[in-house]
């Protein structure tokens, strides 16, 4: 399984099997919806999906569940937690059965080519952080809708959430996301089937 993160960013131009000799690290399995992470906990390694997906979470007030984001095999999570050993205030769960590779922190520091890595990875995600700030300021739903599909710059789109996840991404209500993509439809602005889209 191992093998499956020869793509992670943080191993880029590095052999994963002989960057593992000099590290700290285990591989934990979790079934379907179980806590990979959970808030409030203090951790000290990152993780990096081996096999499976994840979701990161935030609940609000009232329970309901706000979609931070989706993982994949090869991504990485938890690193800014790690970094700023603050406690967690995001929820990460199996979505199905998943393995999690958990390299220590202060292991991680003593290879060069890996913190180098690490230091890119959480410049992508920040700058991913900020194009999400971008649609969600827009200001109707169908510019929310289009700042997202624009962002993947190509005409044919397959993302991989479902609608209720897409509306949480969006922060708009799932029904009127539903309501705006038909409409967009109708109008032969976008077109789709499922989770593939295709800009028109």
């Amino acid at each position: 399984m191992i093998n499956n993160i020869n793509s992670c960013i943080l191993f880029k131009e590095c052999t994963v099997y002989e960057e593992l000799k000099s590290l700290k690290y285990e591989i934990r399995r979790y079934n379907k919806n179980s806590y990979i992470l959970e808030e409030g906990d203090i951790i000290k390694s990152l993780g990096i999906i081996i096999s499976g997906n994840a979701k990161i979470v935030k609940y609000d007030e009232e329970g309901d569940e706000n979609l931070i984001g989706l993982l994949q095999v090869g991504e990485l999570f938890a690193e800014v937690f790690v970094i700023n050993k603050n406690p967690l205030y995001i929820n990460v769960i199996a979505l199905n059965d998943v393995e999690v590779l958990f390299i220590d922190y202060n292991s991680l520091l003593t290879n060069k080519p890996l913190t180098r890595n690490l230091l890119e990875i959480i410049a992508e995600k920040n700058l991913t952080l900020n194009q999400r700030i971008n649609h969600m300021s827009k200001h109707n739903i169908r510019e929310k809708i289009l700042s997202f599909l624009y962002s993947f710059k190509t005409k044919n789109i397959s993302i991989n959430m479902d609608r209720n996840e897409l509306a949480n991404y969006l922060g708009i209500d799932r029904s009127a996301l539903s309501r705006e993509l038909s409409n967009m439809k109708s109008e032969k602005i976008i077109d789709y089937y499922k989770n593939d889209f295709r800009l028109l």
